[in-house]
């Protein structure tokens, strides 16, 4: 009978950095609005309108789709901050999932993400998927219940709460494909 030799135990700060690698490297193949979708003209369809000039809200109810260049959000519910101007500043989507995708760049595969809430603050440049919340580019996923992506800073921050059944954490979970898989597969 051979001996195996005893396997190494990883630190606490080891596991820390290793997720922090896979979290860089996701931000960085995701989101970036391309230049050219900020210069295109918001198209929004709904079952119904509501906008208030005091305020500058805009509710979109029912199958709403709004797009952008390659922007596009989708929700049962969606509603537009804008200034007295009219600049967008704030979009936020609620569905069954509600639904967004872009393509960062014309050489990156679209980012497709879903949640139960979407918000989008504008300035920011800030997209934040709340509840059941899931984003995909390329082979790359991540699911949580929390996901905030930084396009600025090109930084994610994903979090997972308590199962209400049990009361015990839920867990982030992401996957990255190997980076052999990648060159094979031409994925961005």
């Amino acid at each position: 009978m051979t001996r195996r030799k005893p396997r190494k135990k990883t630190s606490p700060k080891h596991t820390v950095s290793r997720i922090g690698l896979l979290l860089a490297f996701f931000a960085i193949n995701t989101v970036q609005a391309m230049p050219s979708d900020r210069e295109q003209p918001i198209r929004i369809t709904a079952d119904s309108a509501t906008h208030s000039e005091k305020t500058g809200i805009t509710v979109y109810l029912g199958d709403v789709y709004l797009e952008q260049g390659t922007l596009k959000l989708q929700g049962e519910k969606v509603t537009i901050h804008s200034t007295p101007s009219g600049e967008v500043t704030y979009a936020e989507a609620v569905g069954q999932p509600a639904k967004l995708q872009q393509k960062p760049a014309t050489d990156k595969d679209t980012m497709y993400g879903e949640a139960d809430e979407i918000h989008y603050k504008i300035a920011g440049e800030t997209i934040t998927f709340v509840d059941n919340a899931y984003l995909k580019q390329g082979k790359s996923e991540m699911k949580g219940d929390h996901i905030e992506y930084q396009s600025q800073a090109q930084m994610f921050k994903a979090r997972s709460s308590k199962d209400a059944s049990n009361g015990k954490p839920k867990r982030v979970e992401i996957v990255l494909p190997p980076q052999s898989q990648l060159r094979k597969t031409g994925s961005k």
